[in-house]
């Protein structure tokens, strides 16, 4: 079973509220990407990992591109670093996502 991170949790949400706005169903987006639906559901609901590609091919589907910023150590020495997350519509009508 692949590892499940808060990332992957957030964006596995993420993405299943936007294609439960769009009105796609699981099977029907798991069958166009070439994936078995259990492991959409897995993706969504427990943040298991998908390929990248499997991805980026569902939010283009759903007309949405991924944006990943990743901030470095400041001035003040942080110990670790601190990545932001949002999925940006990939035409200016559609809706923006982000959550910090």
């Amino acid at each position: 079973m692949a590892k499940t991170t808060e990332y992957h949790k957030q964006l596995g949400e993420k993405i299943s509220k936007i294609r439960e706005e769009l009105g796609l169903s699981q099977k029907k987006v798991a069958q166009t990407i070439d994936i078995p639906q259990s492991m959409l559901s897995k993706f969504e609901t427990q943040g298991e990992k998908l390929p990248a590609d499997k991805i980026n091919e569902m939010l283009d589907l759903m007309g949405y591109e991924l944006d990943v910023v990743e901030k470095k150590k400041s001035a003040e020495k942080l110990p670790f670093r601190m990545a932001a997350l949002c999925c940006l519509p990939a035409s200016p009508r559609g809706r923006g996502w982000s959550f910090s």
